[in-house]
Parts: structure tokens; sequence; C-alpha cells
């Protein structure tokens, strides 16, 4: 039975770090030892239908343990940190009147830096600054608008996805819109907290990430990915699709490259994304930054809680 918690203390566990660092299994352990809820901080899992693409929770632990933000959204909708970071606080303070603990786990940098600090409310796209953004996109390519993201946006760039247009391109509009880069939106507390905090931060060295990487990807299409992507084949346009992975699938069933090239790039562009990620972490990640192999650091963080 539950009982409203309002005079305990809320505490909110934040795990992360980047992709296949172990984020996943160490929360469903943890959510099931405390009987606790897990919000999804993961800008992939967001979607329905993307489920081994995006390394959605296995289904025995989406039934064992309540899980929030995963199939939050349609496959063809779009999605914001913005519209993110609004609903999972409103959903804590749902959780938090019957639970004293929640989890929340999830490697997009962004979408955890706007619940724990807060962020300003994006600015609408200015139509004649997008066009502008989307022929340097069509005569110059990505590589260029990336360099036109690094010199005005480092931070921004070394969380995102690179390799997903809509996110460069995105990031290049709110710059040349408001004359500010998009990481300095997410600055500010604009909400009290009335919950305390206590996080961990999984970084394994960075060939051992890489191994679990590429064995993921195996996995992955071994467990029926090429699959999945075509039953999304009517959707490759939308927000979802534009992640590492995907397109690169969408490319071999269409015809432009082979599976064995498909393979080659998704692990390749997803080495350099978990880099990235492991320097922005490095930088800006919330709690005790632990190699997931040092167990007894992990039990010694667990009885400091």
């Amino acid at each position: 039975m539950l009982v409203k918690t309002s005079h305990i203390l809320r505490e909110l566990i934040v795990i992360s770090g980047p992709t296949a660092s172990g984020k996943t299994d160490l929360a469903f352990a943890l959510a099931s030892k405390w009987n606790c809820p897990i919000l999804s901080a993961d800008s992939r899992q967001i979607y329905k239908d993307l489920d081994i693409g995006t390394a959605k929770p296995a289904r025995y632990m989406l039934e064992a343990v309540d899980h929030h933000f995963i199939d939050h959204v349609g496959i063809d909708q779009s999605y914001s940190v913005g519209r993110y970071a609004e609903e999972v606080r409103e959903r804590l303070d749902s959780l938090f009147a019957v639970h004293p603990r929640i989890i929340l786990c999830g490697g997009t940098g962004l979408y955890l830096r706007a619940v724990l600090q807060g962020m300003d409310e994006l600015p609408p796209t200015d139509a004649s600054v997008r066009q502008r953004i989307q022929h340097l996109l069509a005569t110059e390519g990505l590589e260029a608008c990336i360099a036109r993201l690094h010199a005005c946006d480092p931070v921004y760039a070394e969380t995102t996805d690179l390799h997903n247009p809509r996110r460069v391109t995105r990031a290049l509009e709110v710059y040349y819109t408001t004359g500010r880069p998009m990481s300095s939106l997410l600055n500010k507390m604009r909400l009290p907290r009335n919950f305390s905090v206590h996080g961990i931060c999984l970084l394994p060295e960075r060939n051992v990430l890489y191994q679990r990487i590429e064995r993921r990807v195996d996995e992955m299409l071994d467990a029926g990915w090429v699959d999945e992507v075509k039953r999304a084949l009517p959707y490759r346009d939308c927000q979802s699709m534009q992640s590492v992975g995907y397109r690169e699938l969408v490319d071999f069933l269409e015809g432009r490259i082979d599976l064995e090239v498909a393979t080659a790039l998704i692990k390749q562009k997803t080495r350099n994304y978990a880099k990235r990620q492991l320097t922005w972490f490095r930088k800006y990640g919330e709690g005790v930054p632990l190699d997931p192999m040092d167990h007894g650091r992990l039990q010694q963080w667990l009885d400091n809680l």
C-alpha cells in the first residue's frame, strides 16, 4: 500500500553516463531494491515503436518496475527538451506524493541539465534564419553546419548527436535568432527544488566502452533491428528517425549502401557520440564519477545514501 510522503525527505537519484555504460541495468537493480519508479532521460527511448535501436529496457524490466518517458510520444511526433523538462517536473510532483525516492536515468545531457538546473523557453524559429541554415546544409553539407556549431556553441556540440542534422540546424537557428548559444538557455534554476539530488555518473574506460558499443550493435542487428527500421520506413523523415543507426539502416534498405557498410558506420558514429558524451559528463555530469567496473566504490556510494 502506498503512503503519502509529503513529510519525508524526497530524493532524486540521478544515474547518468554515455551510451552502453550500464545505466539501465543499475537503475533497474536499484529500483527493484527500493520499490521506486524510473524516469528515462533518453531522447531516443521517448518514441514508440523504436525499441531495438534505442536500447530500451527489456520487456521484463518494464513490467517489473514502473517506467516513465519511455514510449511517451508517437514515432511521427516532434519533441523538445523544453517540453521534456516541463513534463518531468510535473511527473516528479505527482510521484513524490507516494514515493520518497525516484530514479532519473539516461544519457541525454541536455535533458538531465534542463530538469536539474531549469531552462529558458526556446525561441520560436525565425523563418528567414531557418532558410539560411537549410541553404547552408544543402550547399555545403552537414560538416559545414557542425563547424559553425563548434564555433558558436562548443558546449552543445560536445553532447549532441552531431550526425543528426535536425539537432545541429536547430541549435544554429537558436543562436542566429537570439545571439545566444543553445547551451546558455539551460543555466537557470527557474523552479525551486523540493527534493534532494544524489547523482552517480558511470564513466567506463574508453576502450571498454567502445568494445561494449560494438558488441551491442551486433546484438541489436541479431535481434531484428533491420526489420524494425523496415516497419518504420514511412516515418523516415520524422525527428524520431534521425539518430545514429536508423539513418544508416534506411540507407541500406533503400539500396544506397550495403549492410556491412551500414554496420561499420553505425559503430563508428556511435563511438564518436560516446566520446563526446564522456567529455561532456566529465565536465558537467551530476554527482560522483565512477567506473562501473569498480564495484567497491559503487557499494560505497550506495552505503553513503
